[in-house]
């Protein structure tokens, strides 16, 4: 049986960071500010929609030296891969550097466009003779990038997806 492996997809240069291994879990999380209107008289204050938060997903993902014909330097390399996405495209020209947007793939779950929001990773266990790491952890929280509002019907009906976005205004 094949297994699915989740991936980022740099939306500039279009190259592609496939996961070793999957996430064990995934938390989703979105934020939503709801305003409290206090009616004089009325027995409650009424409720009314501020505006929405960001939506973030974290999960964490490992990254190990398996094969020797990778090189001692793999999870260094593969690490600062995804730690180049924590930080501004040189894009002459631009008055406001803007983060690197990546395509999130999970399968069937996710796919949609992110931005890098945090990222901690942990070597916890280095060579002897190098110090180059044979295996990092890392703690992963992207955030999702939307260039529309997205409503209630559209979340329902599955119709939120971003990857109509794909390619179109991440440039």
């Amino acid at each position: 049986m094949t297994v699915t492996k989740g991936y980022f997809i740099d939306l500039k240069s279009l190259d592609r960071f496939e996961f070793q291994f999957n996430p064990d879990n995934i938390q989703d999380s979105k934020e939503s500010e709801i305003e409290q209107i206090k009616i004089p008289g009325a027995s409650h204050p009424r409720v009314s929609w501020g505006s929405g938060g960001a939506r973030t997903i974290s999960f964490d993902l490992r990254i190990a030296l398996l094969n020797e014909s990778d090189g001692a330097d793999y999870v260094k390399n593969q690490v600062e891969w995804l730690q180049s996405l924590e930080y501004p495209r040189e894009d002459p020209g631009y008055e406001q550097s803007r983060p690197p947007y990546v395509q999130f793939v999970m399968g069937l779950l996710y796919d949609l466009p992110c931005i890098v929001r945090k990222m901690n990773v942990r070597y916890p266990e280095l060579d002897n003779r190098t110090l180059l790491p044979e295996y990092a952890d890392i703690n992963m929280t992207m955030e999702e990038v939307a260039l529309e509002s997205v409503f209630l019907g559209n979340v329902r009906d599955g119709s939120q997806s971003n990857i109509r976005y794909l390619g179109r205004g991440f440039r």
